[in-house]
């Protein structure tokens, strides 16, 4: 078993709600605090569970923390959570990984993981007693000792060539009940081998069905039968060696016993039993859902509602509070958008098909450090697939959003107002006979020109004027075909890509001045690995156009002349070297490539569908970082957007299992040198990190010295900020003393001296 521990509480560790400057090469995640699936407490904290992360509240006044793969966890997944009377949360993982975290150490268990067995592995509950913990599993039940943390024993669910899932394990009156996919089974807890199924006894009494909750409480047993469809949870009592149904159809989310009472959590209420009477708990009358409810130390009430947040519950005077943390409204990052400090995303899970699956449809904007977000967008019908943000540059608050068979959406964060564009009052289209209206890839051009995909129409491309409310049609040919992107590029170029046909149609004007290219571009003909599909397109700071393909990425060097004649598109070589052999290998070649976003520094940032994210040189020849789910925090393989804030460097990252930004080392260059900074100055003794100089112009050549004018190391600017790893020629630590930053313009005619005091 491989065991790893460490501290959760250090200073800095843990992240704060805080909004906090990000270190350069640092991670910071962006997931849900506002919506929980589980929720578990011990003496000093409550825990809420999302899929990802958890919420800790402090009980004594009430202070948050974060807790995420980025800080701790060792997986992001969460399948449940649990917390014993030692004080011990346990967390389980969908990839049935489990962290036990006691005294903010955490303990890793990978032995259910590592199991070799056929079929799931999936855990369906946990439950401790004493020092040995159970975990109720597809295959079986796993008994860990708290002690060592080792496994002490695995009971497997066979009987008689007949698997068993088990759903949950409980002990009452000297023996262990176990529900499972086909019947409550029991043994007594002194049986000399429990692991052997064939010991374990039917409870013939009760139907062969699927039974998911068990609870002892005041010598009785209660079991609950799962419901099916519209068809409610049935509950039945084991009482005088008897079982009875009670007539009790609800959704049973979770049973828990504290201090002689039974707490009883349901969707939209908690009852509280002592003996057979109990009484009645409600919070939020609508846009509700209770997942999971726990008892306090005082008895108050936590539930985990899925819809509200965490709910706290005031027993004495049936008050509750909803608390939350700021986050977006769920973490299937799909789309994102960066425009002057503000950044929206919408979620959506990447498949094989153009756009996105269809997902609950919802939008998130974080601006001035506070998420603004909605996800409720009734009455309209067929609204999702949200696939392409746009911020209105001219009014920030003005977001619109593309939705693939809702058409298009208007939105306001600070009237919270929402309009729909559809076929009813505007020129989207579709021939299809469900009259779903395809909408992808929002840009808006100089003039405040919305251009859009509209996909499954004669006319693919529509335009909106965001100043006039005018529509305009535009055929580009290929009537009825797929459109997915749009790029428009320095020169207002309109690139609009259809990933069927593997082309690209190249646009130039605006309304009613709109000229196609009669060339148009080749993506195949110069190319070494031709690729199916056309899957995202960007501009780099040349004026080069980089696409994106089932198969790589390939390059358009000429892209200015697509109006003059027909332009190539190119694969990136790369030389390889293997002992005496030389071959060529082309770049990402057997990746399928997701979006590409380029840096201040004009370096390019490449998402795939399951080999993580890429940084690589301006040329593409270089690899510079490769970020997978091993080698750091990142939440997934599959990367379905990047996006850049060009003024701090911060990349952020949208995976299939949230959000999470990587603080680069390059932003835009400045007009001048009067915003220059050394950060951080002075540096003490210890600190090993990188030393940045920002606000300098783009791509400033800039020299070290010390007080005597020795050079002590020189380079160059990623776009407008230089990055020092605080050593010199050779790789040694500068004696302690003032040090002089000398930069100067790519041109030399500006040049700028900063200050730097360096403490050995």
């Amino acid at each position: 078993m491989y065991k790893n521990f460490f501290l959760l509480f250090i200073h800095g560790f843990i992240i704060s709600l805080c909004a906090q400057d990000l270190p350069i090469g640092q991670f910071k995640e962006y997931l849900p605090y506002n919506t929980f699936n589980w929720v578990a407490q011990d003496k000093e904290n409550i825990y809420a569970a999302t899929n990802q992360s958890i919420l800790v509240v402090d009980k004594r006044d009430s202070s948050r923390e974060k807790w995420s793969k980025l800080n701790g966890l060792s997986e992001v997944g969460i399948q449940m959570i649990y917390s014993d009377q030692n004080d011990r949360l346990f967390i389980a993982y969908t990839n049935s990984n489990i962290d036990i975290v006691k005294d903010y150490k955490v303990y890793n268990i990978r032995d259910i993981l590592n199991k070799q067995i056929t079929g799931s592995k999936v855990i369906n509950n946990i439950c401790a007693y004493g020092d040995l913990a159970y975990f109720s599993c597809d295959f079986g039940v796993v008994i860990i000792d708290l002690k060592t943390y080792l496994v002490k024993d695995t009971w497997v669910t066979i009987k008689q060539n007949e698997p068993y899932k088990a759903h949950f394990l409980t002990i009452h009156n000297d023996k262990f009940y176990l529900a499972t996919d086909k019947g409550i089974f029991s043994i007594s807890t002194a049986a000399s081998n429990p692991a052997d199924f064939m010991k374990w006894t039917l409870e013939s009494k009760l139907s062969r069905s699927s039974y998911k909750l068990l609870c002892s409480y005041q010598d009785k047993l209660f079991a609950v039968r799962e419901g099916i469809g519209s068809v409610r949870d049935s509950l039945f009592v084991y009482e005088d060696s008897m079982w009875s149904y009670r007539v009790m159809n609800n959704f049973y989310r979770n049973f828990e016993v504290r201090n002689g009472k039974m707490l009883v959590c349901d969707y939209d209420h908690v009852k509280v039993f002592t003996g057979n009477t109990y009484t009645w708990y409600n919070w939020l009358q609508t846009n509700k859902s209770g997942v999971c409810a726990t008892f306090d130390e005082k008895m108050n009430i936590w539930v985990a509602d899925d819809v509200a947040g965490l709910i706290h519950i005031n027993t004495a005077n049936k008050n509750f509070d909803v608390i939350s943390a700021e986050g977006p409204v769920n973490s299937y990052a799909y789309s994102l958008c960066f425009a002057d400090g503000i950044l929206a995303v919408v979620p959506g899970i990447r498949g094989s098909a153009i756009g996105p699956d269809q997902t609950y449809p919802a939008v998130s904007v974080l601006k001035d450090n506070k998420w603004w977000r909605r996800n409720d967008f009734k009455p309209y019908q067929r609204v999702n697939g949200l696939n392409s943000i746009a911020i209105n540059p001219k009014n920030k608050d003005e977001i619109y959003v593309a939705s693939w068979r809702g058409g298009l959406f208007k939105m306001n964060i600070v009237t919270d107002t929402l309009i729909p564009y559809n076929h009813y009052n505007s020129p989207l289209k579709t021939d299809r006979v469900d009259s779903a209206i395809f909408v992808s890839g929002l840009a808006i051009d100089k003039n405040n020109n919305l251009w859009m995909a509209n996909t499954a129409s004669t006319d693919l491309v529509k335009i909106l004027n965001l100043e006039t409310n005018v529509w305009y049609s535009v055929n580009i040919g290929f009537p009825n075909a797929y459109a997915e992107h749009i790029l428009i590029d320095s020169r207002d170029y309109k690139w609009v890509t259809l990933p069927q046909q593997n082309r690209l149609v190249v646009l130039k004007g605006g309304p009613g001045n709109i000229e196609i290219s009669k060339y148009g571009v080749d993506l195949t003909s110069q190319a070494n690995v031709a690729g199916n599909r056309t899957t995202c397109i960007a501009e780099d700071r040349e004026g080069r156009i980089w696409v994106g393909c089932d198969q790589g990425i390939k390059v358009i060097y000429d892209a200015a002349s697509v109006f003059n004649s027909t332009v190539y598109a190119k694969n990136i070589l790369l030389e390889q070297v293997i002992g005496d052999t030389s071959y060529v290998q082309n770049l990402l070649e057997s990746e399928y490539i997701t979006c590409i976003a380029v840096d201040a520094a004009n370096r390019k940032w490449i998402g795939t569908r399951s080999a993580g994210a890429f940084l690589v040189s301006p040329t593409g020849t270089e690899e510079l970082l490769h970020f997978t789910t091993h080698n750091s925090p990142l939440f997934s393989n599959q990367i379905n957007d990047i996006k850049i804030n060009p003024e701090n460097g911060e990349v952020f990252i949208a995976t299939e299992r949230g959000l999470i930004s990587y603080k680069g080392t390059a932003t835009t260059g400045k007009e001048n040198y009067k915003e220059v900074l050394v950060y951080p100055n002075p540096v003490h003794e210890g600190y090993t990190g990188p030393i940045a100089v920002k606000g300098l112009m783009e791509d400033s050549f800039c020299k070290i010295t010390d007080a005597a004018g020795n050079l002590i190391w020189q380079g160059y600017a990623y776009g407008g900020q230089l990055i020092w790893n605080g050593k010199d020629f050779y790789g040694n630590r500068p004696a302690t003393g003032v040090y002089f930053i000398m930069a100067s313009s790519k041109n030399g005619k500006e040049k700028k001296v900063a200050k730097l005091l360096f403490i050995q």
